[in-house]
């Protein structure tokens, strides 16, 4: 099996992409993958500048078996910036591996998700495959990659038969996380709520695709792998990007060897996973809130 192609969505962080760019080529596969890199628009004639620098560093970017650039002149937003990248990726292949550009991913990170994609891609169940783990599992779970019912979008990949399962409508996804009772499990105590997140896209104040795409998962009872240890970090939680925010909530250390983990064996859901997940969020998710206490008022 060919290396599935890569999609980077970028926008106006030269630095950022490069850092993503060249976390990219250390990986192994990176020579026998094609990169197509989408960059949206800008916003301003101030971001003209720094859009047009950054489809200028994706064209001359090496260690890729080929390099496809395509700039929008208008500005899309990051929402609709990548859920149109993956709309046009997977028109044309049978999965994608999706980043975006302020992820560093770890050298096995193509490891895992070509062995993810190869393994279960006959399973319909099986909706996507996670490069991020919010915390180390290895000492709950051991070398074994694991299934959760949880959804995942910072550096993963997915197949065109899930892609085509998103439900598009927030105002939908609504009414059907209340009628099948889905709303506890989007909503983890202590945790980010995704129907409040919903409610506001529907208010046009939150334009994130994520909270669609994890319900749309969640109504379809769907599986995603993810690894023992994260294979992603995000590093634009920086103050400059689209949500403006410096926080230290997500950071995670990249796993730096080999990402040879065994896969699960049967395809369900770890009976402890959730809970661990669950924890996880709870605790980044009070980071969170602290960070953005001090942005506002200043250290307490």
């Amino acid at each position: 099996m060919n290396p599935v192609p890569i999609c980077l969505v970028a926008h106006r962080r030269p630095a950022l992409t490069a850092y993503c760019l060249a976390a990219l080529a250390d990986c192994p596969e990176a020579r026998d993958s094609e990169l197509h890199v989408f960059v949206d628009g800008p916003r301003d004639k101030g971001e003209a500048l720094l859009t047009q620098q950054v489809a200028a560093l994706c064209r001359t970017a090496r260690g890729f078996a080929a390099v496809h650039v395509a700039e929008r002149e208008w500005n899309a937003g990051m929402a609709q910036a990548v859920v149109a990248a993956i709309d046009t990726m997977l028109a044309k292949y049978e999965c994608a591996i999706v980043v975006e550009d302020d992820l560093l991913v770890a050298p096995g990170f193509l490891t895992f998700m070509n062995r993810g994609l190869q393994a279960y891609g006959g399973d319909a169940e099986v909706m996507g495959i996670s490069g991020y783990v919010m915390q180390d599992l290895r000492g709950s779970l051991g070398e074994r990659a694991v299934f959760s019912r949880r959804a995942a979008c910072w550096g993963w990949a997915v197949w065109a038969r899930s892609w085509r399962r998103l439900d598009r409508s927030r105002e939908r996804l609504l009414e059907r996380i209340a009628s099948t009772g889905l709303a506890a499990f989007l909503d983890p105590e202590g945790g980010m709520s995704m129907t409040n997140r919903l409610r506001q896209g529907v208010l046009g104040q939150d334009n994130s695709w994520s909270p669609m795409w994890f319900a749309s998962v969640a109504l379809a009872d769907g599986l995603f792998l993810y690894p023992p240890v994260s294979l992603v970090n995000n590093i634009g939680f920086d103050g400059d990007g689209t949500h403006k925010l410096a926080t230290s909530a997500y950071d995670v250390a990249l796993h730096d060897r080999d990402a040879d983990f065994l896969l699960p064996l049967e395809v369900k859901e770890h009976p402890v996973i959730d809970a661990l997940f669950v924890e996880a969020y709870r605790k980044s998710h009070l980071q969170r809130l602290k960070d953005e206490k001090v942005a506002a008022h200043g250290p307490m």
